[in-house]
Formats: C-alpha cells, structure tokens, sequence
C-alpha cells in the first residue's frame, strides 16, 4: 500500500518544485506509518501546512510579494535570528565558532542594510547546557569563552555597526542560580538584559528569560514603567528566548509576566523567539488581548534541527508596525513570504491549572523542595522535575475534608508505558495508568478504596524518555457540600436570626448547651457586629477601651427531623477577630484562637483586617454529635486587642525613627552610631528605618554591655528588607564570634541565625528587594530557631552561647555590595514564647480600630443510592491494543466500585475506570461494574468488549492503472471506507455489514481524480 499511496499522492503535489520535494519527504515519512503512528501523521499535515507559503529565490522578490518597500523613508527591516550556540567542545555538539557564512552573506548584501539585528539568545552552549545542569570548572571555561566566540563572530558583519546588534540572554547563556544573568553581563556589560528599541515606529521590548523561565519580578517592574509611557496606538514586539506562550508546565514565568503588564493592551501586539529549534507561528488570546507568536528555528546549521527546513532567520518588514515577515531558509536558501498571523481564530492562553474544573489544591515545582514530596531520583532543573527516575507524595486530603477525588500531574514528555501508582501507607501499591492529558495535565481518579484515608500516597512511575514533572494537584468533580441540591438541606442560613449577648458580662459555663435559657438575650439578623458599618444588626461595643477584648456570644436552635441519618455536616464562618464553635455543649472549631482552656477575657491570636474580615471559612463538624429533634449552634466571638500591645518589655530597642544617628536604644543605653559613610534614614515599617542600601562600607554599631551579654536563651528580631543590590550577605544583628542574624544574599534568598558556627536556615522563597520581612532568630537552652512573618519554626541543635566583649553590629555587609534596611528591632535575654512573637509581629501592622463582626451558615448532607449519570460503552478494539470503559456516578457519599466480565468479578479493578491493556480474544466478553455507597448498590448495564485481528487495507491496481481494487478484511463488525483528496475532508464510499470473510471493493473513480487517500473505519 506504502507505494501506490504515495504515487497517488505526489501525482498531486504543487507543480514548484522546492514543495514538491519536501512534499515527497514527508509523505515517505507519513504513508508508512499511516496506520501505527496517529501523531506522526498530524505533525507531518502540520508541515506540509508551513511549507506552502510562496517562496522567492531573492529577498528583495519576497519583500515585492509582501507589497513591502525596504526604500520608503518611514520602513525600516529588522533582521531577527536565534541560537547560534557557540560551541567549543566537540563531544556537545560539532565545533562552530561562527556564524554560518550564508547567513552573513544576505545580511552583508541587504540594500539597504538592515536598522537592527536581534539575537534572541543562546549564544553560548556549554555554560548551561541541559535541564539540571550545574557548572563546572571546564564548562565555565568552555561557556565564557564561547561567549568571547560570538563577539568575535559578529565581527563578519560589515553591513551593520555592532551597535545596532542586540542580543538577550538564554537559558545556555544562564547559569541555574543566577537571578538576572550575571555572567552573561560580567562578559557582556555593553548589553543590558532587558532593553527598549524603537524602529519605524514599532516599540521593541528585549526579555531576559533566565535559566528556566521563571517569574522576575524586577524585569515586570521595568516593563510595567515603559509600557505606561508607550502610546496605545504604538506597535509593540516582545523579544524573549523562550516562547513565552507554549507549554505552560515548562517555561510559565514569562507568559504571566507579558499577560500582568500587556493583558490589557487595546491593540494586537508580537513575540519573537528561538529556543526550540524549530519555527512555528501562533495566535492567542491572553486576558484581553491578541498576540501573535512566532518562533523561529536555530541559526546554527551544525545544531539540533539545523539540517531541517526549520533553520534559518526572520526579516521583520518595518511600517509602523510589522508589515510582513519573510524567512530565509538555509535548507535550500530560498526567501519565504510568510503568511500573516490568523488573528481571528487565536488560541486561548491559561496558565498552569487555571481554571481546572474542581482543582482544590496545587503546587508547581520551584526551586524549594515541597514537604510533600517524600522521594525524587532524577535531575532537579529547578522550576521541573527532569528526567525523572523515581518521584513519590503524601498528600493530605485531610485538610480539603476528603473531598478529592482526583490526582493531578502536570508533565511533558510522558513515555507511554508511565504510570501512576496509589497507596494506603506508602508501602502496597495500585497501579492507575494516565489517561489522556487535557493541557499537559493528567487527572488520575483515586482508588475508591483510599478515599477517607487522611493521607494519599502517590508515585509516579516512569518510561524511558524526558518525563518532565512539572506540578501536581487535587481536585474534585464533585461541588461542595453546602451547593449540593440532592440530599442536602440548609439547617442554618447566612443571615439567619441568632440570639446574642454583647454586654460584657460572662453567660456562664452552660450557655453552649442546648437546656440554656437565653431569652433575655436579645436577638437579630446576620450579619451581626460592630464597626465597619455594614451590619445589618449592631451590637454595643461599648465605652472604650472596655470593650477592647470584650467577647460576644451567639447561640441559634435548629431541628434535624427525618429518617435518613445526616452523612456531612459542613459549616462556613465570618468572624473577626476569632472563635470558638460549639454544637450541642461540644466544641467543634476554633479559628484564630490558642490552645488550651479559653476564658471569656482570651484574646485571639491576631487581629483580621481588610478583605478577610469577610472571608468564609469553611470546616466539617462530626454529624455524630447530631440529635434528632431540637440543637444548638454557640459561637463565642473573641478581640484582638489592637490597643494593647501586651508586649513583654525587651533588654534593647531600636525604633530607628530618629532622622539621623545616632539611633538610640528606647529601653536602655545601647546607642548605635554610624561607622563609615552611607548609612542614613529612611522610611520604614513602621515611621523611619536605618538603611544602608546603597553604601559602599558604612554600617551601625553599638559597645558591648551587661545587657548585651548571653550565656543562655536569648531573642533577635525585628524588620529587614534588602536591597536590589544585595547580591552577598548583609548581617541584620551581630555579635563577632557569638551569633548573627542574617542575609544571605540573593544566590539563596533567605535570612539566616548562626550561633557558634552553626546556623538555621529559613526556607521561605519569594522574597524581593525591598520587601520587609519580621525575622526572629533564638536560642532556648537547645536548638537555635528562626522564624519569618510569624510562619513556619525552623531548628538546629547549637550549643550555649560564649560571651565575648564584641560590639553589637546592625546593617553590616560581607563584601561591598547592596545592603539592608532594619526597624523596629529589638533583643531579649531570654527566648520569646510563640504568643509573644506574635505579638509583636501583628502589633506593628494591626490599626487601633476596634471592631466585630459574624455571620454562620451550616448545611446538611444524607446518603442517598448513587445515581449513574454514564454508563460503560461497548468496544472494539483490535488486538494488542487497550481498552477503556468508565462510569460516571452522582452521590452525596464516598464510592466503592468493582468490575465484573462474564459475571464474575476482577481482581484489583474497584476504580471508576478499567483499562485492559494490550487485549486478546479471551478479554472479549460482557463487563459491567457494581457502584455502591453507605445506602445502595447499583450496577451498570453490561458493555461488551470486541476483539478482533490487526486492521488491513490492502490496495490491489486493476490493469492500466484506471481504478483501484481494495481487500476489505472480514470482521464482525460493520465498517465504513472514507476516501479523501487531502487528508482533511473525508466521504463515505461504502458501507459494508459485519463481515467474516475477506471481500474485494472497486473505486472506479479513482481515475477521475489527481489524488486519492482512504481508511477503513470500524462501527461497532
């Protein structure tokens, strides 16, 4: 069939030769392996689609067929290549210190010459050559010198002035820790990573992507400043080595930097890049906007895909705006006018599970390691998990209520033969094969039989190939409970009535129980509060500062009747500041209150402020402790109080709100003055700081005292924030050969507490220049500790402090560069309790304003027989091949499933899905699958599974070539043949019954026709 097919086929190519050649290519390629290899067959259709553009043997034809004159005084060409990855060692990749010479022929020949040439990066290779890369002495050698390399190439260009060469860092010219290419500036300073170009009135912004993509903050800053001085009707073109819009499990940073500052651009606007080595073009909606995206190949012919069609460079036709794009192509050095961008059906742009249906909880791969993550052997490529060996999870359902019902993985390159795998205990496995991902995105339903399990273990079992991991998730398809119409009911609605004591006086120890009397309570509508003037019933705060701290207590009755019992009983609370939940005496819930017995005078932990005075939080409550009949919903409504802050007093205190040193110590002698130049106020946390960002050696210190010396626990804390040069470490507070707390430079991007040579590391990530953090570092007889924002608690074991007469030092850096801002700092001769820490942490950004507020709502749930909404389908399937039946269930309750062929049931098959992979005759048969929860069993109607022998269409020419005889195999199944003249619009040419018996077909209009293609459809 391979030949007849592909004479047809080429009979009816394009009479220009160039495309009739790599239309044969391809079709060689395709035609045999037309009936194995579904994905080869599109990629060569899409192919065959980019190459039909009209192509010229000159440029300046290509730029007559565009309608684009180069000699206009206002058009200007800008001539755009990538990846020319100088290469110096041999066993990379062959060795090519130039440029290749036809590349610098047409730009030395262009008249007139061009006005820019951009290189989109990658100009290196060894440096930074594959995901997970880590460099080494010969590479850096290799790498810088490669970038000497280029400098010394671009040289050949005699038609531009070097200046007007632009070109942007890659992901090789980049090393992993780098935050904005370091060593491509150290050999590069004449070229700024991030740039703005204007050429015949179109805006060029130049993108530095880093290593793996990934978000820069300060890079979005820039851009947001130069696109508000951008006219809307300007053109703009964004230059980035990495598609910014492809892949999103990958290279995620960029796009979400573009679509935050350019979402909302009123007009359709360009990106260019390289770093995939091959061209493609494509249109996309992001937010508000359009973009056209094209990528073009490599300009190193010796590189990956440099022998293809793909590799060559752009010239970008300039009129204000971008008139046209032609593509020199090295292939066979012809010029191509490319077709315009299809802005009119563009591509929708999400980002990493957005809007996943369901999704409750994700995480993308970062450089941190994730605490859920309990094994990974592969390589670490920072923002994906590369080439990975082994990779397990403990996930905790528990805290999305055991809602999830599936697990999601975000990855590329996923051999066929991966798997995912389940368990209990991290011990017994299940095996679930992936299925078909939507965006890159697996969602893998978990086994029916974990489903309550408070932790989900999870492993991911690779193929060979790439498996690139890149995030992973839980979502639902089922809705929460509270929206749920089919056995649910509302016991307790927003903005119910609730009766409610706010005089100040305590209720007494029975008032959460449902025998207490509170009639003389007095009672209203929710949302029910004070001081923020949208209640709808307000309470007495009373004279200040009494009511500062003053709890107020709610109490509702409701019925539970009927004879289903309740399965779920779930809760949303409003509360400010916190709360202690009661159902019929018992406690249920706090949130934002502290452990241990609460009085009616406890303060909650921190004061809620702004949005999340209104935020619901939602929480399950024990259906057990139901009753039929008459129960009670007692919320006590607990204050911060802001006015108060109860903070323990400190053995030195720094406010650092005088205008200049020296900076005095609030609660005691220890003064810090200034040594050097370069220190100076500033506007802090809290009123003023003292900040050394930008000195070169200057720094604050303060003489040794009684009060200064440890020899056991100890505190320091207060605010930092580093500058945008801090590259190395900056101490916040120290004490020469006894402690530091710490920055330790932008490579690693964390504060630090060191005690006697050992140190604790803070694990938060995200910091930026210039944000304030609340850094405490402790010793407590035991383990040092450091804490950030009041958040996670991180220890080591030290030993005892040593005394030493070392002056007390603020603010003073290792090496000259970048520095630190300090507030409100302070030291204590003891360890600081966590309610301490919290105090002061929440006291210096809480407001004074006393307010309250409350709302409650509590909805029920009952177990009802499930309900199937799909059942399985009949199959047919050839053999070898997998077979999938599914059922789609509706219940208010957990699920158990088990599947059944021939009656009798299979081991190990209890999900809501079945794959019989690689089947044979004896996995033909009837299957069905039982479904049952706490109330009912149901089971599917039975689907049968038909398997037959491997499809075959042979193709027999009848004499003279004028039709074409077909052997239709016998199957017992009916089939269709379709005919088609271009592999996209398909006719029927038959219908044929079930068949058990070969049988011949004749096409006699295949004469009429200059090309013809089939296929053999089976309809079971």
């Amino acid at each position: 069939m391979s030949n007849q097919l592909l004479r047809i086929c080429t009979t009816g190519a394009s009479g220009r030769s160039a495309n009739v050649r790599r239309a044969d290519v391809w079709l060689t390629a395709s035609t045999e392996r037309i009936t194995t290899c579904a994905f080869k067959w599109v990629w060569g259709i899409l192919l065959l689609a980019a190459t039909s553009a009209q192509s010229y043997a000159s440029l300046n034809q290509a730029y007559a067929a565009l309608g684009f004159n180069p000699n206009h005084p206002g058009n200007s060409v800008a001539v755009l290549f990538s990846d020319p990855h100088m290469n110096l060692d041999p066993s990379i990749l062959l060795v090519t210190t130039n440029l290749d010479p036809r590349l610098v022929g047409v730009i030395n020949s262009m008249n007139p010459a061009p006005a820019k040439i951009f290189v989109s990066g990658d100009t290196s290779t060894t440096l930074s050559p594959i995901p997970g890369w880590r460099p080494r002495d010969w590479s850096m050698s290799f790498g810088t010198n490669e970038m000497r390399c280029w400098l010394a190439a671009i040289t050949a260009i005699t038609n531009t002035a070097v200046t007007n060469i632009l070109w942007i860092p890659g992901n090789h010219d980049t090393l992993h820790f780098e935050t904005n290419a370091e060593t491509y500036r150290l050999l590069y300073p004449m070229m700024p990573t991030w740039q703005r170009v204007d050429v015949a009135g179109v805006r060029f912004f130049l993108m530095n992507c880093g290593n793996f993509g990934a978000r820069d903050a300060a890079q979005t800053a820039w851009l947001k400043r130069e696109v508000a001085q951008t006219p809307t009707n300007q053109p703009i073109v964004v230059i980035t080595h990495v598609p910014p819009f492809w892949f999103p499990p990958l290279y995620r940073g960029p796009a979400l930097d573009l679509r935050e500052v350019l979402g909302g651009w009123p007009v359709p606007w360009w990106t260019f890049s390289g770093h995939y080595h091959a061209r493609s073009m494509g249109v996309y909606n992001v937010w508000r906007t359009k973009v056209a995206s094209m990528v073009i190949g490599t300009a190193n012919p010796n590189n990956t895909n440099g022998k293809s069609y793909d590799s060559g460079c752009a010239f970008l036709c300039l009129s204000n705006g971008i008139a046209g794009v032609v593509y020199y192509h090295y292939n066979d050095e012809s010029f191509e006018a490319v077709s315009p961008p299809n802005w009119n059906n563009p591509k929708r742009f999400l980002a990493a599970f957005e809007e996943v249906p369901g999704v409750f909880w994700y995480r993308l791969k970062t450089r941190e390691p994730a605490p859920e993550v309990t094994r990974f052997v592969g390589e670490d490529a920072v923002e994906w998990y590369s080439y990975t060996q082994e990779l397990e999870w403990a996930l905790p359902r528990y805290i999305h209520r055991n809602q999830a019902s599936h697990f999601l993985l975000l990855a590329m390159a996923v051999s066929p033969t991966a798997r995912l795998e389940f368990s209990a205990d991290g011990k017994a496995w299940q095996p679930a094969a992936l299925p078909t991902p939507t965006e890159y995105l697996y969602s893998v339903p978990i086994p029916s039989d974990l489903a309550k399990r408070s932790t989900l273990y999870a492993r991911y079992v690779p193929g060979p190939g790439g498996n690139l991991i890149a995030g992973w998730g839980l979502r639902t398809t089922n809705p929460p409970p509270w929206l749920l119409a089919l056995g649910g009911a509302t016991l307790i609605a927003e903005r119910d009535r609730w009766r409610f004591l706010d005089s100040g006086a305590e209720p007494g120890a029975a008032w959460s129980s449902l025998g207490y009397d509170d009639s003389l309570w007095k009672e209203g509508p929710a949302l029910l509060g004070y001081g923020e003037g949208d209640e709808v019933t307000i309470l007495s705060a009373g004279p200040e500062p009494a009511a500062i701290g003053r709890t107020a207590y709610f109490r509702r009755v409701f019925q539970v009747t009927g004879t289903a019992p309740i399965s779920n009983l779930d809760a949303r609370l409003i509360c400010d500041d916190g709360a202690v939940v009661h159902l019929n005496g018992a406690e249920v819930f706090r949130r934002n209150m502290p452990a241990g017995a609460i009085a009616p005078t406890t303060p909650a932990v921190r004061a809620i402020e702004g949005d999340e005075e209104r935020e619901a939080i939602s929480f399950p409550i024990p259906p057990h402790l139901l009753k039929q009949g008459a129960n009670v919903i007692a919320v006590e409504v607990h204050q911060y109080p802001n006015s108060v802050h109860p903070y323990p007093r400190p053995d030195a205190f720094w406010s650092f709100d005088q205008p200049e040193p020296p900076w005095n110590d609030t609660v005691g002698t220890n003064h810090f003055s200034r040594v050097g130049v370069g220190v100076a106020a500033g506007p802090g946390k809290l009123n003023g700081c003292a900040t050394n960002d930008y000195s070169a050696a200057g720094y604050l210190t303060a003489t040794d005292s009684p009060e200064l010396s440890y020899s056991g626990p100890f505190t320091v804390g207060g605010w930092f924030a580093f500058g945008p040069a801090t590259v190395n470490r900056a101490a916040g507070l120290e004490k020469a050969y006894e402690f530091s707390l710490y920055y330790s430079g932008t490579s690693l991007n964390r504060y630090r507490f060191e005690l006697n040579g050992t140190y604790v590391q803070d694990q938060t990530s995200g910091t930026t220049a210039g944000q304030w953090r609340f850094v405490v570092g402790w010793y407590d007889g035991t383990n040092i500790n450091i804490q950030v924002d009041n958040g996670v608690v991180y220890s080591a074991p030290a030993t005892p402090p040593r005394p030493t007469s070392s002056p007390l030092v603020a603010l003073k850096r290792t090496l000259n560069s970048g520095g630190l801002a300090a507030d409100e700092v302070f030291l204590y001769k003891r360890a600081l309790t966590a309610a301490e820490r919290a105090a002061r942490f929440h006291g210096q950004t809480e407001t004074n304003a006393s307010d309250l507020s409350f709302d409650f709502e509590l909805m029920g749930t009952w177990t009802e027989a499930p309900k199937i909404l799909t059942a399985p389908e009949s199959l047919v399937r050839c053999k070898g091949q997998t077979a999938a039946f599914s059922v789609n269930v509706a219940s208010v309750s957990g699920l158990s499933y088990q599947w059944h062929r021939n009656g009798r049931p299979l081991a190990g098959q209890t999900n809501s899905l079945l794959f019989v992979t690689f089947v044979t005759p004896e996995d033909a048969g009837s299957y069905f699958v039982t479904v049952s929860n706490l109330t009912a069993t149901v089971t599917t109607p039975p689907a049968t599974l038909t398997v037959i022998g491997t499809p075959e269409l042979r193709v027999l020419p009848l004499e003279h070539g004028s039709s074409f005889s077909f052997e239709v195999p016998g199957y017992g199944v009916p089939s269709t043949l379709l005919v088609s003249s271009n592999l996209v619009d398909w006719s029927e040419l038959v219908r044929l019954p079930a068949l058990f018996a070969a049988t011949n077909y004749v096409d006699a209009g295949a004469s009429n026709a200059p090309s013809r293609f089939y296929r053999l459809r089976l309809d079971p």
